[in-house]
């Protein structure tokens, strides 16, 4: 398998800076902090995976990249079902943030998620990686998987992230 490399990554949320929808959404869904609180508790299960890129019909490990791992619930599925349409979303409520964990992808793509309380998850990642084709200019990809984790259970997955559309981020990300 061949190897990528990728020198930075975007934020939770890039779509303020580099993508070709410019249209406006507010979500309807209220946020309920209670589906989201048992997130903070101490778990038994755990996620561990790898983080992969596919660009060219070839997926390569993509090391050093943010991987987060959030509650689903209906005001999560509306946002991702936005983010996935490449819609700026307006109205996120500040509380969802802190229910979000993260860690970075080691430099072969691996990650691990640990002592996560059985829920439902959305587990995503937002990697940027060179253009092989036009030199200077970064692919900007997303990749997102719903997990339904029960107690004590141990998931194994691959995420695997794709262009997001036709986005392409110029030179800046060096």
């Amino acid at each position: 398998m061949k190897k990528c490399s990728v020198v930075l990554m975007l934020s939770v949320l890039p779509f303020t800076a580099c993508y070709i929808n410019q249209e406006h959404y507010k979500i309807n869904t209220a946020f309920n902090e209670k589906d989201a609180e048992k997130f903070t508790e101490k778990g038994t299960g755990s996620i561990t995976g790898q983080l992969l890129v596919n660009d060219t019909g070839n997926s390569c490990a993509e090391g050093g990249e943010m991987v987060y791992l959030r509650v689903y619930n209906a005001y999560t599925e509306e946002i991702y079902s936005a983010m996935s349409n490449h819609f700026i979303i307006d109205n996120i409520d500040p509380r969802w943030e802190k229910y979000e964990k993260s860690t970075v992808a080691s430099s072969n793509g691996f990650f691990e998620f640990k002592d996560i309380p059985e829920g439902n998850y959305i587990l995503f990642a937002v990697p940027t990686w060179p253009d092989s084709f036009n030199s200077g200019q970064w692919i900007v990809g997303y990749a997102q998987l719903p997990i339904i984790l029960r107690k004590d259970q141990k998931i194994n997955v691959t995420l695997t992230a794709t262009r997001y559309q036709n986005v392409r981020a110029i030179g800046w990300f060096k």
